[in-house]
């Protein structure tokens, strides 16, 4: 696919904008609008939420507003995502490719993006589109296989970027990486064409990024979310068993155990909630034990009676059922954050697990995974996607971990904020765009691709309540960085993201069978068609 028409749509989006004020194009869904509930449904309080954001992150009150996103003539800085449209607006304007030539979209834009002097663009705004522009054409450029000019392009790419990464900007940041990791692309396809080269995925690569969970929002916003689900789906049941297939830190866990303590005599006394967790390796093993230690304390401190226990699956043979040691007397749920997208580069795995899944016949499956799309075979399309998404996290981690106060002595969230960036989105960069084959292991897909996967594997979608997207925007409402955080409705799921670009998605499924699924979708086809004729 050429890059230009990769970009059209930018430009579209660019164009279709409202006012300055308004971000251009690829806005999240319009939000949920939640109307009030009874009170018996409302399983967590706000005081409970607020208590357990205090306890597991060192997040401050909500500041009052400031205008350090304003430039010096008043108007609101550029987004990124308004930075990288601009840039492929741009390239579109220069191009000799037209819009009576192809059926390309020409862009009005005031006088030039270059123009600053009636506060249209800054200096600095003008550097940054210059440079995702150059960093586009270099990418067109390797595309064509004209690695000499797309060598140049990011040699110029490098003047432009920061001398220092803790110096740069987001799209600065973003670029810095995504400049290595194209040039480590030409190097491999040029000794390619003498030996069998390819670039090997990272340990950092295969694992998939999660943001600081203290200092960003919409991560414990979406296990708000999730644990609502597992909640009203278990709320009378005696016996709750989770297989939590990749479970980390345990927070959603801790308020899964908080909320379960707080039934009182609405539901009958919880006789036993127990957690398994799935581990593909032993560095996984110790972890979770650690995991596991620290949800035993804190189920001990909530009187919830607990039991933990870790399944660790075989890279041949996978995860069996009698490792679940699945009960017909425990309510059992599953509960996948960013489990799934890491095996669709290994597609038998993930069939394997999703057919023992259906095996135990779960009252309900939560699924959390990255809301985007870096799974396309074209090169060009991969590319400006995985700008988008890194470009929206380094601008994410930059707001919410911004250096902390003078007198917070114990916090070190610009360190943190590198340690991120380097460490994961760096090596992710470089795997998406410089891998390919079974290396590329960095394949997330949007909530589309997981619907019709789903559908074939028998699984319904159950529609999110209003209580559980309730929880998640409370969650974001009580973080510094929280009014540029997202939550909205898409289908009967709900995407949560950073400004313009959504990032994650929260979706809940129930196995039905292949047949009543198939029905399912096919009945929501029908309604849609129709909504069209009429």
């Amino acid at each position: 696919m050429d890059l230009h028409q990769i970009i059209e749509q930018l430009a579209a989006d660019l164009h279709n904008a409202q006012n300055d004020d308004v971000a251009y194009g690829r806005r999240l869904p319009a939000e949920c609008n939640i109307t009030s509930t009874p009170a018996d449904l409302n399983r967590f309080s706000a005081a409970s939420l607020d208590n357990l954001i205090d306890r597991f992150s060192n997040r401050k009150r909500k500041q009052p507003e400031t205008t350090t996103d304003r430039n010096r003539t008043g108007r609101r800085r550029l987004s990124t995502d308004e930075i990288l449209k601009l840039a492929g607006a741009r390239i579109i304007q220069s191009s000799t490719w037209t819009a009576e030539d192809d059926g390309a979209v020409n862009v009005p834009l005031p006088d030039t993006v270059d123009d600053h002097r009636d506060g249209i663009i800054t200096p600095e705004e003008s550097k940054n589109v210059e440079l995702v522009e150059y960093l586009l054409r270099s990418a067109e450029k390797f595309g064509k296989g004209e690695f000499g000019q797309a060598s140049g392009l990011l040699d110029f790419c490098e003047t432009l970027g920061p001398r220092d990464l803790q110096t740069g900007d987001p799209i600065q940041r973003a670029a810095y990486y995504f400049c290595n990791a194209l040039r480590e692309k030409m190097t491999a396809e040029e000794n390619n064409r003498n030996s069998n080269t390819t670039v090997s995925a990272s340990v950092e690569a295969r694992k998939v990024v999660v943001l600081p969970a203290g200092r960003v929002p919409f991560f414990m916003a979406s296990q708000m979310a999730g644990v609502q689900a597992v909640l009203e789906s278990v709320w009378a049941e005696k016996r709750v068993h989770v297989v939590d297939l990749r479970i980390r830190s345990g927070l959603a866990m801790i308020a899964l155990i908080q909320a379960l303590s707080g039934r009182g005599n609405e539901a009958p006394q919880l006789e036993l909630l127990k957690v398994t967790a799935v581990a593909d390796d032993e560095s996984e093993v110790e972890v979770w034990r650690e995991t596991g230690v620290r949800l035993a304390s804190f189920a001990s401190e909530m009187n919830v009676p607990f039991a933990f226990k870790i399944a660790k699956q075989a890279q041949v043979l996978g995860l069996r059922k009698t490792q679940l040691q699945i009960n017909s007397k425990e309510a059992t749920v599953v509960y996948s954050e960013y489990a799934l997208s890491p095996l669709i580069s290994t597609p038998s795995r993930l069939h394997a697990l999703m057919r023992l899944v259906k095996s135990i016949r779960p009252r309900l499956m939560v699924v959390v995974e990255t809301e985007a799309n870096h799974n396309s075979p074209d090169f060009g399309h991969r590319f400006v996607e995985s700008l988008f998404t890194a470009a929206a996290c380094f601008d994410c981690l930059a707001e919410c971990c911004a250096p902390a106060a003078a007198d917070a002595k114990d916090d070190d969230p610009a360190g943190m904020r590198e340690a991120v960036g380097a460490r994961f989105l760096g090596e992710r960069i470089r795997n998406v765009v410089a891998a390919e084959g079974a290396e590329r292991v960095v394949r997330d897909v949007r909530i589309g691709v997981w619907r019709k996967y789903f559908a074939r594997c028998g699984m319904l979608e159950i529609e999110l309540s209003e209580l559980a997207v309730r929880h998640a925007r409370l969650v974001v409402n009580r973080f510094p960085c929280g009014a540029a955080c997202v939550v909205g409705a898409e289908g009967k799921s709900v995407v949560m993201g950073w400004k313009d670009t959504p990032l994650l998605c929260v979706s809940t499924w129930k196995f039905v069978g292949p047949k009543k699924a198939r029905a399912a979708v096919e009945k929501k086809q029908r309604r849609r068609s129709g909504k069209r004729n009429g």
